[in-house]
């Protein structure tokens, strides 16, 4: 190669090394100099501070959600959030309804007093001279049979007391004859959750849980916590009755209309009424005692004997009262005592 060629293969070399690096230059102004470099290091530190705080609100929302008994599906809406910006929109979300979920739990756990506060308060009546006063109570609902009773005393206007239990109460439909019981002037008094223990013999532990998830439930429905509790069969240890913190009901009539459920027919049925209703009328009429009557509004034979038992008693004079009122009971003064009619035994 001559040396005229290789000059100029040099300068057409320079020539372009020469305009890479103008292009080189003309594109500098898009890469970062330090200052910028360390303002957007400042931002990073930052949105991760946020994020961290944002961490900590969903432990506080998880937590409040826990203890204010918020369902599964509401905690696991916290835990699903896969991209930043769903998490962003979410939690913002869900921190709102963590605030209020707080307050409910600080409202409801606040102090004894508190509760108290919002105990029944019983309409007391004033008794009449001449007339003979007593207590229907049905255990163990409600139930699809809770509405014709409840329609039958609408119409008579009388009231009755009901012993729940608190199983039962988780379905709204069931929990709304409650409602309407309450509406009525009726009186709701604690039974058990699960009515598959007896308070003579069960553990500290489940004795506590069988009474307050009802009486909660109770409070959901009725508006009130209930003064009164039924143990199952009527069964509780000394001590419990003694330390309660309810008036425990007992009875002294029994209809016995859970032996009577037999419907196979018409005949059977009405003989199985018949058997109730005067297991009601013939202790009622041999104890001068104010009665409490034990019955079951699980069944429907319960509810048509009730009916026949009403008509029969109106006749001889008997008004319909709660427990409360036949007994004057109160949230204070009358707890732990036992109560088989009008008059109690320790």
């Amino acid at each position: 190669m001559k040396k005229k060629d290789r000059i100029i293969i040099v300068v057409f070399v320079l020539i372009l090394l020469t305009f890479a690096v103008i292009l080189a230059n003309r594109l500098g102004g898009k890469i970062p100099d330090e200052s910028s470099i360390q303002n957007s290091s400042d931002l990073t530190s930052e949105t991760e501070g946020n994020s961290g705080d944002n961490s900590s609100a969903d432990e506080y929302s998880e937590s409040s959600d826990e203890d204010s008994g918020l369902d599964e599906s509401t905690e696991d809406s916290h835990q699903s959030d896969e991209t930043s910006a769903e998490e962003s929109s979410e939690e913002e979300s869900s921190e709102e309804p963590a605030e209020s979920s707080g307050e409910e739990t600080s409202e409801e756990t606040s102090d004894p007093d508190d509760k108290m506060s919002k105990r029944e308060k019983p309409a007391y009546i004033q008794r009449e001279e001449g007339v003979k006063y007593i207590a229907f109570t049905f255990d163990d609902g409600p139930s699809v049979n809770t509405q014709e009773l409840l329609d039958f005393i609408e119409e008579k206007q009388i009231v009755l007391t009901f012993f729940s239990v608190g199983e039962r109460l988780e379905s709204s439909s069931y929990g709304a004859h409650l409602t309407r019981a309450v509406s009525l002037g009726c009186e709701v008094g604690i039974h058990a959750y699960t009515h598959d223990n007896y308070y003579h013999n069960c553990s500290d532990k489940v004795y506590y849980e069988e009474l307050y998830k009802t009486e909660e439930l109770i409070y959901k429905y009725a508006g009130y916590y209930p003064i009164l509790m039924r143990p199952p069969g009527g069964s509780i240890t000394q001590d419990r009755a003694k330390n309660s913190e309810y008036n425990i009901i007992i009875w002294n009539v029994d209809s016995e209309d859970w032996k009577h459920t037999g419907r196979s027919t018409t005949e059977i049925a009405q003989q199985n009424i018949n058997t109730i209703v005067n297991n009601v009328l013939s202790q009622v009429r041999k104890t001068s005692a104010e009665s409490i009557v034990l019955m079951h509004d699980l069944y429907l034979n319960s509810v048509e004997a009730f009916k026949i038992i009403y008509e029969e008693l109106a006749n001889e004079g008997y008004q319909f009262v709660t427990v409360a009122q036949l007994c004057n009971l109160n949230a204070s003064t009358t707890v732990g005592k036992r109560y088989y009619s009008a008059a109690y035994f320790q």
